[in-house]
Formats: C-alpha cells, sequence, structure tokens
C-alpha cells in the first residue's frame, strides 16, 4: 500500500478541511513524513504539517481524507 501525506487532513469544528503539506517543502526540518510504501506489517513514521488558519478549534486528523469510501479513522486534536 502508497501512502503520502496528502492522504492525511485536518478538518476543523467548522467543516473546513486542510490537507497535510509536503515533505519536500520543508527541507530544512528532520522526522518529515515523506509516504512511501507500506508492506504488510510494517510501519511509517514522522511528523505531518499542516497549514490551519490561526482561529481555527475543534481539530480532527482524518485518514483517508479523499476517496474514504465510508470509512475513515479520525483522531480528535488537542483534547
Amino acid at each position: 500500500m502508497r501512502l503520502t501525506e496528502f492522504d492525511f487532513g485536518t478538518q476543523t469544528g467548522t467543516g473546513r478541511d486542510y490537507p497535510a503539506e509536503f515533505a519536500s517543502s520543508f527541507s530544512g526540518l528532520n522526522g518529515l513524513f515523506e509516504g512511501g510504501d507500506i508492506e504488510h506489517g510494517k510501519s511509517l513514521a514522522g511528523s505531518l504539517i499542516f497549514i490551519i488558519h490561526k482561529n481555527d478549534r475543534d481539530l480532527t486528523l482524518v485518514y483517508p481524507r479523499l476517496y474514504n469510501f465510508g470509512a475513515s479513522a479520525e483522531f480528535l486534536l488537542g483534547k
């Protein structure tokens, strides 16, 4: 299975949707998620960057962001 940063998103309590930024846009930062193929029983790790409006609240991390066909994982952030 292939994953990229674009597979993850953040939604706000007011319904705004933000995609994760691509790691290649932030060359000076270490430990960013760069995506890749995940083999059965393996994992990938790294930090994701989201650029959101300063006043947005009630953030939820969503995977997959698009094309979830009715099934997605959602994680409340900051609670």
